[in-house]
Parts: C-alpha cells; structure tokens; sequence
C-alpha cells in the first residue's frame, strides 16, 4: 500500500512540471497574426445629366479613349462592361525563360436614374495580372497565378469621368489632353 502513495506523490509533481512546462512554451509561442477582413471596394459614382443615349456614348467613349475595349453592352439597363488589352510587362530576356507576366484593367459601368432626371455612374476598376512559367523544358513545372484587386487611385476615375463630362458637353477632347489638363 505504500508503493502506491510513493507512485501517486511522485506524478503530481511530474504531471505539475509538464503543466507548467506546457503553460511556458504556449506563451512564449507567437500569437497567430489575424488577418484584416476583405473590404469589399464600392465602385466610384459620377452624376451627369443629359439624354440617357448621350450619356451611353459619351461613356462609351471615354472608355475607348482610355484604351479600353468594350466587351458587354446593355443599353437598356445602363450596363458596360470592358477591359484593356493584355499586356506584357517582361522584357524579351525574360520570357527567354519561359516567365511571363500580363496585366489588364477591367472596368464596369453602371448608368442608375435618380429621381432628379440626372444618371448616377457607378464605375469600378479592376486591375488583374498574370504570371505564367512554362519551365522551358521542363513542362512538369508549368504554371499560371492570377491576381485581381480593385483600382484604387483617383487619377484613373478622375480622367475616365473628366472624358464623360466632356463629350455630354460636346467637347472634342482626348485622354492626352485631361492628364495634361489635371497635371496642371
């Protein structure tokens, strides 16, 4: 019966040292790092009064004039959808090694009527980029990741809307011209 007591006095002293033990190692391990929520970004809204064909147009070319190529049309309810031509941002040494990498803006446009007779403009930019590796040679290796995030600089809504609000005014103007203008 003694054996027993001596057996159970010499675990608590070792279940009491691997709790601690355990207590000290899982504070001094680093906090896992949360990660911010996704903010879903709102498209940017412009007011224009006008026709509603007028101001279908002229969006339309503000579009083409910043280099876009329109893709879905819907007139009837307000709705464009375009994106920039692909293109490629490595240097011809650098897709000798099979990299390559391509990068595109996509842009939709959304015309909503208010109750004044003036279009409320919702414009969201996407910038996508893709990195291929062939492997060259080894075509086991092969692969592709894309990204896409929202645009969120000023300047690229800035001159799109500035280009809209000039040819609804009838005004015969390019995109050169707006980053001229707003340069200054």
């Amino acid at each position: 019966m003694s054996n027993v007591s001596i057996r159970a006095n010499i675990s608590r002293p070792r279940a009491l040292l691997v709790f601690t033990a355990m207590i000290i190692v899982a504070g001094t391990q680093p906090a896992m790092a949360k990660k911010a929520p996704d903010v879903p970004f709102l498209p940017v809204e412009h007011i224009v009064s006008g026709n509603q064909q007028q101001i279908f147009q002229a969006t339309i070319a503000a579009l083409e004039d910043n280099g876009f190529i329109i893709g879905n049309v819907d007139s009837n309810s307000g709705f464009i959808r375009a994106a920039t031509p692909l293109k490629d941002t490595r240097d011809f040494f650098e897709n000798l090694t099979g990299e390559a990498e391509y990068k595109s803006t996509a842009a939709t446009i959304t015309m909503i009527p208010n109750s004044t007779g003036a279009y409320t403009l919702r414009l969201r930019l996407i910038k996508s980029r893709t990195e291929s590796q062939s492997g060259f040679g080894d075509f086991d290796q092969s692969g592709e990741q894309k990204s896409e995030k929202p645009d969120r600089s000023d300047e690229n809504y800035t001159r799109i809307f500035s280009l809209i609000d000039a040819r609804i005014a009838g005004l015969k103007i390019t995109a050169a011209s707006v980053e001229t203008a707003s340069a200054r």
